[in-house]
């Protein structure tokens, strides 16, 4: 989750940089750059769990998410004995319940990736990247389509 974080960032940095060079890009809002955000997060399960928390902004609900995916990777990592301890056990049962609710809601998804292609994680990372890349191109893409119509010359009566 912290890769595709720091991605998005950098893509809508280097937007950021290419809007001040090129005159008539105008900057993409706050809700707008929030929705693309949470809308790359993949799995389903994870982006709904931040959907959950109704962030108000981009950075609000990058920290949900990154606090989520390290919570469900704690969770996986939970052995048996960690059971037997009085003070989380309770903690940890709920961790494991979230876990399986997760797991339960995307195995379908899982099955057929599984059965197109093997992905190893570096690989399902790229792909991540390249889903965020072509989310914002669209975006760049939508945006300059927009500004050029908004700066179609007019005909002046005379």
């Amino acid at each position: 989750m912290r890769d595709y974080v720091d991605r998005f960032e950098k893509l809508v940095a280097l937007f950021n940089r290419q809007r001040k060079l090129k005159s008539g890009w105008k900057s993409i809002d706050n809700e707008v750059l929030k929705d693309t955000f949470i809308g790359g997060i993949k799995p389903v399960s994870m982006k709904m769990l931040v959907k959950q928390h109704l962030p108000a902004t981009l950075s609000e609900a990058q920290t949900i998410a990154i606090t989520e995916s390290d919570e469900v990777e704690e969770s996986s990592d939970v052995g048996p004995s960690d059971l037997d301890s009085e003070s989380d056990g309770e903690q940890v049962i709920l961790s494991r319940r979230k876990t399986k609710f997760e797991t339960s809601v995307a195995k379908p998804k899982i099955k057929q990736k599984v059965k197109r292609e093997k992905l190893t994680p570096k690989s399902e990372v790229e792909k991540k990247m390249d889903d965020l890349t072509e989310s914002l191109q669209k975006l760049t893409l939508l945006v300059e389509s927009k500004n050029g119509a908004s700066q179609s010359p007019r005909k002046v009566i005379s």
